[in-house]
């Protein structure tokens, strides 16, 4: 009995790290967004997103920032593989 009690409660324990992990991601979305993207003002942005992203305001700015276009450098340093 004891061992049916130990099985069924060990996915209690994982539920609120898998909550926290989605919560994250979500909470991140902007910075993360702009670091794919190769964002020239990715550090900016994931600041703002640092100090603002815990309101609704803060963190949709963030993520249309992380949205807008990316700067290339133009010449011959951009055409190298």
């Amino acid at each position: 009995m004891y061992f049916w009690s130990y099985s069924f409660a060990w996915p209690v324990v994982e539920w609120p790290l898998v909550l926290l992990t989605i919560f994250l991601a979500v909470a991140f979305l902007p910075s993360i967004v702009a670091f794919v993207r190769g964002h020239h003002n990715r550090y900016a942005i994931l600041i703002l997103n640092i100090l603002l992203g815990w309101t609704v305001v803060g963190w949709a700015l963030a993520l249309v920032w992380s949205l807008t276009a990316v700067w290339r450098k133009s010449g011959p340093a951009a055409y190298e593989t």
